[in-house]
């Protein structure tokens, strides 16, 4: 029988399956009918980005092009041959540290070679060569425990690369890894990559990381992984850290994050809040058998906690306010009536209802559990720096709001002119908020402070405008709309205050603004911004500015890309 033909394409999923047997006997379906082609491009290679949540097999897609296990239905093909096992023209990075810990770094590095029964010399030769190239020339003799954590993985690159392999297969290399040393792992992994021209196949979570690597990107769906959509990458084959303030790298972030959250992003959010709910229960130790080191349950704790705040309700009151089960509510009544901490009593206005409160036991009880209570959760305040406390209880206040229910007014907030202290007001938030999110210096709030007694100073009512968005009395944001020229007005200052976004007040701020540079007679709405303000040049865009100069500057503490946006009337 004739040896299949090598076909003009480095590797082929064709219909790939895989279905895992299960201890208990079940099945599991990792991937399902993936379909992938990588051309054989001679002097270029591919780099291939795998994007998808937890558990929808991108890790099993790179182990079946590894060889370490079959497809269960469908074809995998290198050049045209079908993948039967590991073999030498694969290497592999994992997310875990690899080396061999009784091996030095020359010695880990120049391992692939010694197995493929390269000269002692020559593999020395070449495994010093990509020491070098990844940065660790001088670490020659270390052992892995002695390295970091960034330079384990450089150890892990070097070796995998010092073999030649035809597809580099990279499984989350630099998971693990501080930000800072992830973003030296993705400029070292670029450059090498222009060096091998091989192809590399990467798994990630991080859409930057994606966007910055990739020549495209396959979205995986949820578990069983299916690729949903692939996108291609048009950015230069050299990138270096500048690439991420242009306006095509941000406007492929979004392009990516959308495929996301279209196809895979379903199950991010439902992901998102039961990893928040392990957090949270375990942080105030509701895991615990007794709740605050007492012999209540939670539940038992929570009606204890009723009791002592209401006068006297009924069982069924008690059981739908807390969306108990009848049943349930009765056993934990009947064993704190048990223990002498609830009592009965019958209704004055109905004979046939027995209405609950706490004994002098009970309060005593729950007098201490108060207290506990209060004592754990303001130790755990106290742990915040400034401004931790205020902000967490910002955020909590936020998901009450969401899940409580209750109806939201029609316009929960109005806007209305600065009145007495507004523009103090301004000024403050933009410097708090600024420090808080962007740790910006006081120089921002200076700068501030200068643009609002400028508009006080020389305000023209005929021709400049300043609103606040105001709820019941309480400040929660603000823009200034001023004269430039005869023809061109200025927005400055638009500001949400964090609690208020979502709301739409920052669309409607810039949308009472280009109102009234109509109504005013301008031909032309300008503002300057910054790159990193993500939510606000959302906004403008929207809006119907247009991007129309870029330029770098160092301002209040960090590199900056400033960005002017104008908008025609």
């Amino acid at each position: 029988m004739a040896a299949p033909a090598e076909s003009g394409n480095v590797l082929e999923l064709n219909n790939v399956s895989k279905t895992f047997v299960l201890p208990d006997g079940k099945t599991c379906d990792a991937v399902r009918d993936v379909n992938l082609t990588v051309r054989d491009e001679p002097g270029v290679g591919e780099f291939r980005v795998f994007l998808g949540p937890s558990g929808c097999g991108k890790s099993t897609i790179l182990n079946i092009v590894a060889g370490l296990f079959p497809a269960t239905t469908g074809q995998a093909l290198l050049r045209g041959r079908p993948i039967t096992g590991p073999g030498p023209d694969r290497g592999m990075v994992f997310q875990g540290y690899s080396s061999y810990p009784w091996l030095t770094v020359l010695d880990n590095v120049a391992f692939g070679l010694k197995l493929r029964g390269v000269e002692r010399a020559e593999r020395e030769k070449v495994a010093r060569s990509w020491i070098k190239k990844v940065g660790l020339e001088g670490a020659e003799k270390k052992y892995p425990n002695q390295l970091s954590g960034g330079m384990r993985q450089r150890v892990a690159i070097a070796r995998t690369l010092a073999v030649k392999p035809q597809i580099i297969l990279m499984d989350e290399p630099f998971g693990a890894l501080d930000v800072q040393t992830r973003l030296g792992m993705q400029n070292l992994i670029n450059e090498l990559w222009e060096e091998i021209e091989g192809t590399i196949l990467f798994v990630t979570h991080d859409i930057p990381e994606a966007v910055y690597l990739a020549d495209k990107i396959h979205i995986l769906s949820t578990g069983p992984g299916t690729i949903v959509e692939e996108i291609t990458v048009d950015l230069p084959l050299h990138r270096t850290e500048d690439l991420k303030t242009t306006q095509r790298f941000r406007e492929l972030e979004t392009l990516v994050l959308e495929a996301a959250m279209g196809e895979t992003g379903k199950a991010a959010p439902v992901d998102a809040v039961r990893r928040f709910n392990r957090f949270y229960t375990r942080r105030i130790g509701v895991l615990q058998e007794g709740l605050l080191q007492s012999p209540f349950s939670l539940a038992e704790a929570r009606v204890l906690y009723e009791l002592a705040h209401r006068d006297g309700p009924a069982a069924a009151e008690l059981g739908r306010d807390l969306g108990l089960d009848a049943g349930y509510l009765s056993r934990i009544l009947r064993g704190l009536r048990r223990r002498g901490l609830v009592d009965r009593r019958p209704s004055e206005a109905d004979g046939r209802r027995s209405l609950l409160g706490l004994t002098r036991r009970g309060r005593a009880a729950f007098a201490t559990l108060d207290e506990r209570s209060r004592r754990e959760v303001g130790a755990m305040l106290d742990a915040l720096p400034p401004p931790g406390p205020g902000r967490l209880v910002e955020a909590m206040g936020t998901i009450e709001r969401l899940l409580g229910g209750a109806p939201q007014p029609a316009s929960p907030y109005v806007l209305r002119p600065p009145q007495p202290g507004d523009m103090g007001w301004v000024v403050h938030r933009h410097g708090v908020l600024y420090a808080q999110e962007y740790g910006w210096d006081e120089r921002f709030e200076a700068l501030v402070a200068e643009i609002v007694a400028r508009f006080v100073k020389t305000f023209d009512p005929k021709r400049e405008r300043c609103w606040i968005a105001d709820a019941d009395g309480e400040a929660l944001g603000s823009v200034l709309l001023v004269k430039q020229s005869r023809t061109v007005a200025r927005l400055r200052l638009m500001l949400v205050e964090p609690r208020a976004r979502g709301m739409g007040i920052g669309t409607r701020l810039v949308g009472e603004c280009i109102r009234f540079a109509r109504q005013a007679g301008y031909r032309k709405v300008t503002l300057w911004t910054n790159s990193v303000l993500l939510a606000a040049r959302h906004i403008y865009e929207q809006a119907g500015f247009r991007l129309v100069h870029e330029e770098k500057h160092h301002s209040f503490g960090h590199d900056l890309v400033g960005e002017t946006w104008d908008l025609k009337l």
